[in-house]
């Protein structure tokens, strides 16, 4: 189905900026929330050229898409 096919294409986009987002709030320049009046938000948990974060949040990224497919029984 082609409607099915666009919307899981733009949930996933659309979830794929969000989840970066989040990403960049855990690194040292954080996310410009109201960007142009406010300051940027981090949390400082890791630097953005980690090695071990980068490769963990990838395969959390793959393995949630994984259980999206399994549990609504749909891979495209």
């Amino acid at each position: 189905d082609p409607g099915f096919v666009a919307a899981l294409a733009a949930g996933v986009g659309a979830f794929g900026v969000c989840t970066h987002r989040l990403g960049d709030v855990i690194t040292p320049s954080g996310v410009p929330l109201f960007w142009p009046v406010g300051d940027s938000y981090s949390v400082s948990l890791t630097t953005a050229d980690s090695t071990v974060w980068n490769y963990g949040l990838f395969v959390l990224g793959v393995g949630a898409t994984a259980a999206v497919a399994v549990v609504t029984g749909r891979v495209v």
